[in-house]
């Protein structure tokens, strides 16, 4: 990375300040693989080293693989260790900024500012699979064919190669006035006014190659209309090979955002003690609807604060160096891409007409209404300094959204049942506390902590049209999308388990609870059917940080603390990779339902198999606690203060070991906690760094 700074003063009045930055940076990678991915009885090599295949990754049973090699076939098998040889990703980036400002003082008190920011950034993403490569295999014999009793190859053998070629060019322009005046001994006004202009273009393509020759870069012709065509059968010899899309393939993508802004900020103080503030803004954009009612819409803030401290009854407490009460009120808004005033498509190709042509596929329907997702917001706030080495601050917030984006229900003739509209109204409240402080100071010894506390507390109020019907849509994972009324954005409801039957599927209770078994829709009473079971977002965080400094020496630590929500843990079932403790014991028979809540094998063809596995995976009885405890950060450092180092020209010479992410604990009793990201884990990954640091 290569960075530059610089300021030139021409004259008293006029001076430039220019910044620049660039960076590159390349990346290589080999297949990672996850534990979860492997029975625990398969190995990666036999006892005399040779790399074994794997379930994972190999869509061929081992038995058939022989006789499918001998016909002419490739290997159809997946060997994690052979992988790590023949694939491989690289991903080189290339970023540069640069900003500058030209600054001229039209009068003592008011200065005038033109400016703007080039930012530049170019990633090319490539990734290769040799011929010996599971993926090139795998793709190979998929789009084989036999041919008057020999092997057609549609795809050539060789290796096979993507690139992806993405950039990102931004513009700023800025002008602003700046007006700073003491107007007596007890009066002081701070005024600035400005626009600015923003345009930032994003591009991206990417292309395939196969039977590529990396010696040679040489690559094979494909006749993709005829293997990715409808009348065009694969090779039924491997039904479960990776199949492939032609956006896949060959894509291409632009997306352009441009800004234009007009902003005023105003501070009147009295006496240092009182002060008064107050902000404006106007933005436009092409990402807001081409209605005109929905433009131009100001954005704006209130605020007060009073400097408790210099007043004169405050004189006597010594020990308060400073005490602000804050309160502000204000609007402001947020764009959202889930929906755009234009309609968006995806290039796709067309596989319904002969010959197969390229074709848009729509993301998204056209919203002439979209608008800025709107929040008031009100904040009182205590912030103060205690003994000149204790500082905290207390706030207390309340935020009332309104046409927030939300899936609702429109006029299917429109071409879709349901969009993405501004339809939601939400209310957020909570408490924020901060504390720091240097609790010992001595001369070669100082503790120091600090405290970082919030609890937020939410309520959806309104949703236009949300035509949730079927107990099924509110456990599917999309409750936070969808909002539901009454209820805190993140809410988790679950099934009332009632156990299994004697045809060993699962029952649950209804609002009378008298047990039933959901079978298609005829006894889905929707909601009703279903507890609140808390919800998913932690309403209370905690960190704490603890340094403590011994001459040269330093060690620190800082804990994070997450409660107040809920989580759902995966039931045992017969087909995970790694059965859960207790999956071997589940229903075989009738009469099992008495000792066992595990399903097995239920025969479900004449029954709704989703709602079966929506019960039983979505019960109540499977909700835990989902608070949890990260030891987040470890940081041993000692500084060497050596004569002979500062003679040679070094000012600083540090050595510091890090570790992060060190211990978790879950508050339940499985110990699970939702930061790790799969149940198999108890522990995030640890990272330790070994760093020497100079300055010079």
């Amino acid at each position: 990375m290569l960075s530059g700074r610089g300021t030139y003063n021409f004259n008293s009045k006029l001076s430039f300040r220019l910044t620049a930055d660039f960076s590159q940076s390349r990346a290589n990678a080999a297949p990672k693989y996850n534990y979860t991915d492997f029975a625990s009885f398969e190995r990666f090599q036999d006892a005399n080293g040779n790399p074994l295949p794997v379930f994972f990754g190999s869509p061929t049973n081992p038995l058939y693989n022989p006789g499918i090699i001998a016909q002419g076939y490739y290997d159809n098998l997946n060997y994690p260790l052979n992988e790590l040889n023949e694939q491989r990703d690289i991903n080189k980036l290339t970023m540069n900024k640069i900003v500058g400002d030209l600054s001229y003082k039209i009068i003592p008190d008011l200065t005038l500012t033109l400016g703007g920011v080039y930012e530049y950034s170019n990633q090319n993403k490539l990734h290769y699979a040799s011929e010996n490569s599971s993926q090139s295999r795998q793709y190979v014999n998929y789009y084989s064919e036999l041919k008057n009793g020999s092997i057609l190859f549609n795809l050539p053998r060789g290796g096979y190669q993507t690139t992806t070629v993405s950039s990102t060019l931004g513009y700023t322009f800025r002008g602003q006035l700046s007006y700073n005046k003491k107007l007596n001994e007890d009066h002081s006004l701070n005024l600035i006014a400005g626009a600015e202009m923003r345009k930032i273009v994003n591009e991206a393509s990417s292309f395939a190659n196969f039977g590529y020759n990396e010696q040679t870069m040489l690559q094979m012709p494909v006749d993709y209309t005829k293997i990715l065509g409808t009348d065009y059968w694969p090779n039924s010899r491997f039904p479960q090979n990776p199949v492939l899309r032609y956006t896949n393939l060959f894509n291409k993508a632009y997306q352009e955002d441009r800004y234009v802004s007009a902003y005023f900020n105003g501070v009147y103080a009295y006496q240092s003690k009182y002060i008064l503030s107050a902000s404006l803004r106007i933005d436009q954009s092409n990402l807001f609807g081409t209605d005109p009612k929905y433009q131009f819409k100001p954005l704006w803030s209130v605020g007060a604060a009073w400097n408790i401290e210099k007043e004169a009854f405050m004189k006597s407490l010594t020990w308060v160096n400073s005490l602000k009460l804050r309160l502000s009120e204000g609007f402001n808004g947020n764009v959202s891409k889930e929906s755009l005033p234009q309609i968006v498509a995806k290039y796709a190709l067309n596989n319904r007409t002969q010959p197969n042509a390229t074709s848009l596929n729509i993301i998204s329907l056209e919203n002439s209404s979209l608008r800025w997702e709107e929040t008031n917001n009100f904040n009182a706030g205590l912030d103060f300094t205690l003994f000149s080495r204790i500082f905290g601050s207390v706030d207390y917030y309340l935020k009332k959204s309104k046409d927030l984006l939300a899936n609702a229900a429109i006029d299917p003739t429109k071409g879709a049942a349901a969009t993405i509209l501004n339809s939601a109204r939400i209310e957020n409240k909570g408490l924020e506390f901060t504390l720091n402080g240097d609790w010992i100071q001595r001369k070669d010894f100082n503790w120091n902590t600090g405290v970082a506390f919030s609890y937020n507390t939410s309520k959806v109020i309104d949703v236009y049209q949300n035509n949730l019907k079927y107990n099924y849509q509110y456990v599917d994972g999309s409750v936070a999308a969808n909002y539901i009324v009454g209820y805190p954005v993140g809410s988790m409801f679950s099934y009332r388990f009632a156990g299994l039957n004697s045809l060993g599927l699962p029952t649950v209770y209804d609002q009378n609870h008298n047990a039933k078994q959901l079978s298609y829709i005829s006894n889905d009473e929707g909601i009703r059917d279903l507890d609140y079971s808390g919800n998913s977002i932690p309403a209370y965080t905690f960190g704490m940080s603890n340094r403590f400094d011994i001459g040269p020496f330093y060690l620190y630590f800082m804990v994070d603390v997450n409660a107040g929500f809920k989580t759902r843990i995966p039931r045992p079932s017969l087909g995970s990779m790694r059965p859960m403790e207790g999956a071997e014991n589940y229903f075989r028979n009738p009469g099992d339902e008495k000792n066992t809540d595990v399903m097995g094998f239920p025969a479900t063809y004449s029954y709704d198999s989703n709602r079966i596995y929506s019960v039983y995976n979505n019960s109540d009885t499977y909700v835990v606690n989902a608070a949890y405890l990260l030891l987040r950060d470890v940081t041993a450092s000692y500084r060497l203060n050596s004569t002979f180092l500062k003679r040679i020209g070094f000012s600083n010479f540090e050595l510091k070991a890090q570790g992060t992410n060190l211990y978790t604990h879950g508050f339940n009793k499985y110990n699970y906690s939702v930061i790790t990201g799969s149940f198999m884990r108890r522990n995030l990954v640890p990272t330790f760094t070994l760093g020497l640091f100079t300055n010079f």
